[in-house]
């Protein structure tokens, strides 16, 4: 009798600790989706955000279709593809940056505060700061990222 009884609790906490388990891997997948999802999102606004094309927007299409590509299981996959699709041709319809264009951005009030006085043109620090204007149908895999955005 004592037996049956040890053998009934263990088949109640195993059954217990599966369901446990299938919560978790539920709300796990959940989680995944959510970021997945809002990853392709942040894709989508960074790229609505641009002024210029640059190989910076290059990569931000780059990544975000890897990005969508992840989402395709989920029931949002056909409107995140459709408002990343209007993203991308809006950012490809995007002037190229040309840095000989600086000369309309204003110097800063205190040039000491700015280094060396020279104007800012969104370059990170220890890129080139040069643009390669043929980029919009290449992948050189460097992430120079010299756009102006909004």
């Amino acid at each position: 009798m004592i037996d049956e009884e040890a053998a009934q609790a263990q088949t109640e906490q195993d059954l217990a600790n599966e369901l446990a388990a299938q919560e978790s891997l539920e709300l796990a997948a959940e989680a995944l989706k959510e970021k997945r999802v809002s990853l392709v999102e942040s894709y989508i606004d960074a790229l609505k955000s641009c002024s210029y094309y640059t190989e910076h927007v290059g990569n931000l299409i780059s990544y975000g279709e890897e990005a969508l590509e992840k989402c395709a299981e989920y029931e949002e996959y056909a409107s995140l593809s459709s408002r990343f699709s209007a993203a991308v041709s809006a950012a490809e319809a995007l002037p190229e940056y040309d840095e000989s264009e600086t000369d309309d951005i204003p110097e800063p009030d205190d040039a000491g505060s700015a280094g060396s006085g020279s104007t800012n043109t969104g370059s990170v620090s220890g890129s080139s700061g040069s643009t390669n204007t043929n980029s919009r149908n290449s992948s050189s895999g460097s992430a120079n990222t010299t756009g102006v955005t909004r």
